[in-house]
């Protein structure tokens, strides 16, 4: 299941079902317009922070602020800095990205629409690389399976066999 990181309105789908994708690859952009300004705004206060600080260190060997204040400074860049820190991941997780190498399963959005929280599902993605089957028998033959046991997948719409293994029951 992929879900968004950030909300907002979704400006583009770049995948459809059936489609392959590797791990990475962006399948959706949200817009990022908000978020890219509060990057912008956290850096001009981180500048801000910093230019005060460096203005505010000692000069020849003389403090010219109080050192509970000079103190207060470094801590004011430190907490401008993770603001910007948290805008910068912002602006990256506009872009919804796969978390795995697989399939598009099924596409739970469309572009212009508002994810609607942090956390919606927006694509399923599957695995091709460890697939996972759910096969009923009957009841009498359940003494006859157990985990680990070897079996056949059987598909003869297109004389496909493929090994496999019990995992549950």
């Amino acid at each position: 299941k992929v879900t968004n990181k950030v909300s907002g309105m979704i400006d583009t789908i770049l995948v459809e079902v059936g489609m392959s994708v590797k791990k990475g690859q962006i399948l959706a952009e949200i817009d990022s317009e908000n978020y890219l300004l509060e990057l912008e705004r956290t850096t001009i206060d981180v500048n801000s922070a910093v230019a005060e600080f460096n203005r505010s260190k000692p000069v020849n060997g003389k403090q010219l602020i109080a050192a509970k204040d000079f103190e207060k400074l470094e801590f004011l860049v430190k907490t401008r800095t993770n603001q910007q820190k948290v805008a910068a991941i912002q602006v990256r997780d506009s872009k919804v990205r796969a978390p795995i190498s697989g399939v598009i399963a099924q596409r739970m959005v469309k572009e212009g629409n508002m994810t609607a929280q942090v956390g919606s599902e927006m694509f399923m993605i599957v695995a091709l690389d460890s697939l996972q089957g759910v096969v009923y028998l009957p009841e009498a033959e359940i003494n006859n399976v157990h985990i680990d046991q070897q079996a056949y997948l059987d598909f003869p719409s297109s004389a496909l066999v493929i090994p496999a293994s019990v995992v549950l029951i």
